[in-house]
């Protein structure tokens, strides 16, 4: 949800200081535009966090690999 999805569900009447809250308000052009254009924002910050992860996450197999190895060569102790 943008800002403009939310500005144009709220329609304030200045005569009687009520508001009244619009379901399924038409898209114009440029609220169409704009919604894509954070969108496509949004996705590039998503797939940068992921790659980030997954870079994290290629240390955390490492360490991993260490950690099986260790008990592998800690069993090997305890059996001799």
């Amino acid at each position: 949800m943008s800002i403009t999805a939310l500005n144009r569900h709220y329609i304030e009447h200045p005569e009687t200081g009520l508001a009244t809250l619009t379901l399924h308000p038409e898209l114009d052009d440029d609220d169409f535009q704009r919604s894509m254009t954070e969108l496509g924002i949004s996705m590039i910050i998503a797939t940068l966090l992921i790659m980030k992860i997954k870079a994290k996450t290629d240390v955390w197999d490492e360490f991993q690999a260490l950690l099986r190895r260790y008990q592998a060569l800690g069993s090997e102790r305890h059996r001799a």
